[in-house]
């Protein structure tokens, strides 16, 4: 599967789905559609310099890996394996859910040290952190 990344990857992009998300308003005219017809051309201009050909990027999902490709004829610059993570979310920050997209969390849990000796501080048993690593869509 190919994605692209949307608008909303962008600190603009979630600015400007913050407020479109806004329904206060009469009827179907809310602030935010309002809102949305004034800022088609920055929404457009912003749209258009994702697919600039120095620009494009895309992700690339399989079964084993995600890359991460750019240019008019992809080129893998990047790529990360899946077999080293535990679970993947999708973290949808404020802004992108009126989009409909999100970032991809790669989780890893790491088991911490057991101490079965008595001379430690804390009660014996293990404890599972997990470390974190995005990507965003």
């Amino acid at each position: 599967m190919t994605v692209w990344p949307s608008v909303g990857s962008t600190g603009l992009g979630k600015a400007l789905g913050r407020i479109y998300r806004i329904k206060e308003g009469f009827g179907p005219l809310s602030f935010g559609r309002l809102a949305l017809l004034a800022t088609i051309p920055i929404g457009l201009g912003l749209y258009l310099s994702l697919r600039l050909p120095w620009a494009i990027k895309r992700y690339r999902l399989t079964n084993r890996r995600v890359a991460v490709e750019v240019g008019i004829n992809p080129r893998v610059m990047q790529f990360v394996s899946l077999e080293g993570f535990d679970s993947i979310e999708v973290d949808v920050s404020q802004g992108q859910e009126w989009y409909a997209c999100g970032d991809l969390v790669f989780s890893v849990v790491v088991p911490s040290r057991r101490f079965d000796s008595w001379a430690s501080v804390g009660p014996s048993h293990s404890v599972a952190s997990a470390s974190k690593r995005t990507m965003p869509t």
